[in-house]
C-alpha cells in the first residue's frame, strides 16, 4: 500500500485523516485510521483516479455544519 495524501477533516470534534492509496489492482481507495492504527472507515470500491476517490470520501463525510 502506498500512502499518497493526507487531508485532515473534523468529525464530531475529533480529527480524522483519510489516507489515499493505490491498491494491488491500481485503483485508488481511501481509509481512515484511529490513533491506535485500527481502520475505522474505508472505501467499499476502487476508483480510476485519485480525484474520484477524494470526491467519494468528501461525499460520504459531509457534516450538517458543512452543508
Amino acid at each position: 500500500m502506498n500512502v499518497v495524501l493526507n487531508k485532515g477533516v473534523s468529525d464530531m470534534g475529533l480529527v480524522a485523516t483519510p489516507v489515499y492509496y493505490k491498491d494491488d489492482s491500481c485503483h485508488w481507495r481511501w481509509q481512515v485510521n484511529a490513533r491506535n492504527g485500527e481502520i475505522i472507515d474505508a472505501s467499499s470500491e476502487g476508483f480510476s483516479s485519485k480525484t474520484n476517490a477524494v470526491k467519494n470520501y468528501e461525499l460520504n463525510h459531509v457534516s450538517e455544519s458543512d452543508s
